[in-house]
């Protein structure tokens, strides 16, 4: 957990700086962040689709690891239902 933090505020470092600016910068990165890391669970609560329940599952628990985030992706987006 400390290199996932490490890496984050690394990003960062060189903002520290830029006083309010920097902060605002900060936190939009890790809006913008978030809302990337959950796409998929929007995009199946928008659609609706029959594998809303597992994109959403895939996407919260394991879409952290690149693998898990496109498969829930894949999941948010199929027409049909897992298995027919």
């Amino acid at each position: 957990m400390d290199k996932i933090w490490f890496a984050i505020t690394g990003l960062f470092a060189n903002l520290d700086g830029l006083g309010i600016t920097g902060e605002i910068i900060k936190v939009g990165g890790i809006i913008v962040g978030l809302a990337l890391y959950l796409l998929p669970t929007f995009i199946a609560l928008k659609t609706g689709g029959p594998n809303k329940k597992l994109a959403i599952i895939i996407d919260v628990l394991l879409g952290w690891t690149g693998l898990g985030w496109i498969a829930a992706f894949v999941f948010a987006v199929l027409k049909k239902p897992l298995g027919k």
